[in-house]
């Protein structure tokens, strides 16, 4: 039915994309997006369409990092593989009955440096007056009900100028980054279904892990299943519960040749017609991950296992939600459970697969130093360097090409930050020449030319 249901809306715009470039031939077709709104396949959606666009509003409940937002960024530019356009972002309180909070100062500013540092070659704010009628009385716009241009709109104006001066700087440039996520619609629709723990969301599963690349300074891409893994050096397969025999055997392919590849629980558990695979977990991947998943289980919110590391892992931890009885088959174990049942059982192992590596977390480790450090082991396997190692709160984000690079720092704390810098820069903005530290007021941001 998911299947299905997709098609029919990939049909429909196809039938409205031929309408309208039939009668417009010279204008380029997209429409807004939804991030990471997952009841259609947006690989297919997106197809019949010149560029994506999308809809960001990163501002509801108390400020905070915004992953999400990134993450969302980045998906919209795997769609087509090319740079993506904001068709509506926060300009102001957001909602219908009720509305959000109003952005902080310097917000609106930000949220557009971040689009633009994963990808956006436009920025669209909803909406320029908020309207006296209609549903949308409260989804706030640049100006009040009133038309004043106050506050938000200086912020705005400021941004805009900003940008336009940028054009020619980010003309030709996207981001290009050596880590890639599979993001897989039919996974996700499957554990829709059965997830097997409550709290499995598939979503809540990709950001253990991009949320520590995130703090790390490292940017990524997000790919479809059917997607060349040749560029890449790190791929991460967060529960990619739908496993075909031949994405298997490119993934394990991948790891021969020297890539990283990095799977967790519920990953492979069915193949693409949505049946149990017979063979023992994980299946065709235990080529390239040297281990056997004999038994399984959910744990109940009032249960959980103690887990010790090894090595760059040392330290305690804890699994929640689920856990793999992990038998290592040639892989080296990097955790393990210690309650009295599970001695045996590893919860984090890496194997040596031809040139490369594979790695595998069997369980919902709660604690977020385990996954900084797990990403920053296996960024250190595939010979991968943040430009810049951020302090707290502060986002990296390049954007590279017809021989540029720029660097874009986002501050999204609420207090001043400072940031090292490994080698001399321009600030494109001031045109002025920076090195050593640069200082992010709250919610500032940074363009430099490295």
């Amino acid at each position: 039915w998911c299947r299905f249901n997709s098609w029919l809306n990939v049909r429909f715009q196809r039938d409205q994309v031929r309408i309208l470039r039939q009668e417009c031939p010279r204008h380029f077709v997209t429409h807004n997006f939804m991030g990471l709104y997952n009841n259609l396949n947006y690989y297919d959606l997106a197809e019949d369409l010149d560029h994506v666009s999308w809809d960001n509003y990163p501002v509801w409940g108390k400020p905070e990092i915004p992953y999400g937002a990134a993450a969302a960024a980045d998906v919209m530019r795997g769609l087509k593989r090319r740079n993506f356009w904001i068709m509506e972002q926060t300009a102001g309180p957001g909602g219908w009955g009720t509305f959000g909070r109003n952005p902080r100062p310097g917000e609106i500013r930000k949220i557009a440096y971040q689009q633009v540092g994963h990808g956006a070659d436009s920025i669209i704010w909803f909406r320029w007056r908020t309207c006296t009628a209609g549903r949308e009385q409260y989804w706030h716009g640049i100006l009040g009900h009133d038309g004043r241009p106050l506050r938000r709109y200086r912020e705005a104006s400021r941004t805009a100028r900003e940008l336009k001066a940028l054009g020619e700087s980010l003309s030709g440039t996207t981001v290009r980054t050596p880590v890639a996520f599979i993001y897989d619609y039919e996974s996700q629709w499957a554990l829709r279904i059965q997830p097997g723990f409550p709290e499995n969301n598939p979503h809540q599963a990709m950001f253990r892990y991009y949320n520590a690349l995130f703090r790390l300074g490292i940017q990524t891409d997000m790919i479809s299943p059917a997607r060349d893994l040749a560029e890449y050096k790190v791929v991460v397969a967060p529960d990619l519960y739908l496993l075909p025999d031949s994405l298997a055997h490119r993934l394990c392919e991948f790891v021969r040749k020297g890539g990283v590849l990095l799977a967790d629980c519920r990953t492979g558990v069915k193949d693409e017609t949505g049946l149990c695979h017979p063979r023992t977990l994980p299946g065709l991947l235990r080529s390239c991950l040297g281990i056997e998943i004999q038994e399984y289980e959910a744990l109940a919110k009032d249960m959980e296992y103690s887990v010790a590391g090894s090595k760059q892992f040392a330290g305690s931890y804890t699994a929640v939600h689920y856990a793999d009885w992990v038998i290592p088959r040639g892989a080296e174990l990097l955790a393990r459970y210690t309650d009295w049942h599970m001695k045996k059982y590893a919860a984090v192992t890496r194997y040596r697969c031809g040139r490369g590596w594979g790695y595998y977390v069997g369980a919902v480790i709660r604690e977020d130093g385990f996954y900084d450090a797990l990403m920053g082991e296996i960024l250190r396997s595939a010979g991968i360097k943040p430009f810049v190692s951020p302090p707290p709160g502060v986002e990296v984000c390049m954007r590279e090409g017809a021989g540029k690079r720029l660097l874009f720092l986002i501050n999204h704390a609420e207090e001043p930050r400072l940031v090292s810098l490994p080698c001399k820069a321009h600030d494109a903005l001031s045109r002025r020449p920076i090195s050593g530290d640069i200082e992010l007021e709250p919610f500032g941001i940074a363009v430099l030319r490295v």
